[in-house]
């Protein structure tokens, strides 16, 4: 498509999204485009013809520009309207509207332009960022959560994207992560990197990379102070749960520190198949690092899943470890029914190597009558394999 100048022709190419100026139809000047999928112009129109997206934002420099704007009857020939029309003004186009002869173009900042026009480097580069509040947060360490960063920039169709994750007591190495991303594309951090710190400090500097008139110009955003709790939690090596015919305890040894000076205790929960328990146990410092035992009532007869994990709550939010989890087998004596339990690991099983699955069994009539049990290992409901073990066995 063309639209005419007084000394030559504008050209839209559909197929590969370029911009050419024809002066006189025969010399050929490149107006952008290509890769970019749009290119930079110089136009004069009416109020009707450059109409603003946001009228009431100053910030916005978005607008809907018919493409009669192009034309320029107050500059006669053979004087060069495109270039010389002080009252005009650079324009990015971003898409254009062929059947409706519109352009959606954003103004940019350029020395000379008519009205002075355009965005400074300070709003034409943003940084939009999604899924956890930075200001002030907490984060429990190693912990993976991500945060999305989607730095853009009104006139460039590239921005390089830096963050540093400063450690402000000085005692870890700070964290860099830097790329070079395309207009749009978001980039995702995660939380997992951070630091073993209480006292961190974002920052996030978006530069220009192609544009003639921003390129090395960048904005820095800063979140701070961002908190890092040390806090996990560990089972004690080589840990089996024997049969428990009464109320009994599971033993852990908690980790945490790097709370950020407060003064709120560490609490431990637990759960018992899924449903957590109303009771907790309020931790210390002097806790750290020590074994404790958490007391668990008895249960019906069979095996139950105890999950263990610590907690703390920081200005009424409250934030929680990993979790560990134990297979109990509470007996009933006088119920026959057999109880089977692992070590509940979880692990990596390469596919066609052998494999070891630890477990204990336990029958009160094979305690009785000091006889043997019989278990079977299937797998999608085939029967892999089946061995005798006694009461105890494993």
């Amino acid at each position: 498509m063309a639209q005419p100048y007084y000394d030559g022709k504008l050209y839209f190419a559909t197929d590969t999204n370029q911009i050419v100026l024809d002066v006189n139809g025969s010399k050929h000047i490149m107006g952008g485009g290509g890769s970019t999928g749009s290119g930079v112009i110089y136009a004069k129109g009416t109020e009707e013809q450059i109409i603003k997206v946001d009228p009431d934002n100053d910030d916005d420099f978005n607008y809907t520009m018919a493409m009669a704007a192009l034309e320029n009857p107050a500059v006669e020939p053979p004087v060069d309207g495109l270039i010389l029309n002080s009252d005009g003004r650079f324009f990015r186009v971003i898409s254009v509207d062929l059947e409706n002869k519109t352009m959606e173009v954003v103004l940019l900042a350029v020395s000379g332009s008519g009205e002075g026009g355009g965005t400074p480097v300070e709003q034409d580069l943003f940084l939009d960022y999604d899924g956890i509040d930075l200001l002030g947060s907490t984060y429990i360490y190693g912990q993976s959560n991500i945060i999305t960063f989607a730095p853009r920039s009104t006139t460039d169709s590239f921005v390089s994207f830096l963050l540093v994750a400063k450690d402000l007591n000085g005692v870890y190495e700070d964290v860099k992560r830097q790329t070079r991303l395309y207009n749009g594309d978001v980039y995702e951090f995660n939380t997992n990197l951070l630091p073993n710190s209480d006292n961190i400090e974002i920052t996030v500097t978006v530069t220009a990379t192609m544009s003639q008139w921003n390129k090395g110009k960048g904005l820095t955003y800063t979140f701070t102070p961002i908190h890092v709790l040390n806090m996990y939690l560990e089972k004690p090596s080589n840990i089996v749960m024997g049969i428990a015919e009464t109320d009994t305890s599971v033993p852990y040894v908690p980790y945490f520190d790097g709370l950020g000076g407060q003064s709120t205790p560490v609490r431990t929960h637990y759960s018992i198949d899924g449903a957590e328990a109303s009771t907790t146990v309020r931790l210390t410092t002097a806790n750290s690092g020590y074994e404790q035992h958490l007391d668990i009532p008895m249960q019906p007869h069979g095996m139950h899943t105890i999950r263990v994990w610590l907690a703390v709550t920081i200005n009424d939010q409250e934030y929680r470890s990993s979790e560990v989890a134990y297979e109990v087998p509470f007996v009933e004596n006088d119920n026959e029914m057999p109880i089977l339990w692992t070590k509940n690991e979880l692990g990596t099983i390469t596919n066609y190597e052998p494999a070891v699955i630890q477990y204990m069994a336990y029958s009160t009539v094979a305690q009785r009558q000091g006889s043997l049990m019989e278990v079977s290992l299937y797998h999608n409901n085939d029967l892999l394999n089946t061995e005798e073990v006694s009461y105890t066995g494993s």
